[in-house]
């Protein structure tokens, strides 16, 4: 006789913010297109994602694709109510304990140029898009003027130390 295997599912408290990764399709394709996008335009289904709840409610996302030892954070959102509240910052904490966990040792970032002195803050430096392109091959189909002239700059922090 095999045992049914059972959906274990993390009790949210009203007002709790957590963040845990997600493979829930839905979730993910709803908070990105919250975010103005489409996967197809920034990542991959496959990739990693991690999402941020208050209570029951999601409040956030981010995305993560991994190359041996470098990852990309391709997507940081918070929904426009419950920004300015920690939900960033906590989002990214678990997005760099996650690249850690893969033996990350250099996590990049692409961030609207709004939101770079918050990346700034939490130690990422500005890089030349070329540097991500190099690293993460797939991202050279990403408009070359994306970056920088559109109102987007790539930056990268060091995760080994």
């Amino acid at each position: 006789m095999s045992a049914i295997p059972r959906k274990v599912r993390r009790r949210r408290y009203p007002g709790e913010l957590v963040v845990e990764q997600t493979r829930n399709a839905k979730l993910v394709d709803a908070m990105i297109a919250a975010a103005g996008v489409t996967i197809a335009e920034i990542g991959s289904a496959d990739d990693c994602f991690l999402a941020a709840f208050e209570g029951d409610d999601p409040v956030g996302i981010a995305g993560l694709a991994t190359e041996v030892d470098a990852a990309l954070l391709f997507i940081l959102f918070v929904v426009p109510g419950r920004r300015r509240r920690g939900v960033g910052a906590r989002l990214l904490a678990g997005v760099r304990e996650a690249a850690q966990a893969r033996g990350v040792r250099r996590l990049y970032a692409v961030a609207l140029e709004s939101s770079v002195d918050f990346f700034w803050r939490s130690g990422f430096a500005s890089v030349n898009q070329s540097e991500m392109v190099e690293t993460f091959s797939w991202t050279s189909t990403w408009p070359q003027t994306g970056c920088g002239s559109q109102g987007y700059s790539v930056l990268r922090t060091d995760l080994s130390a």
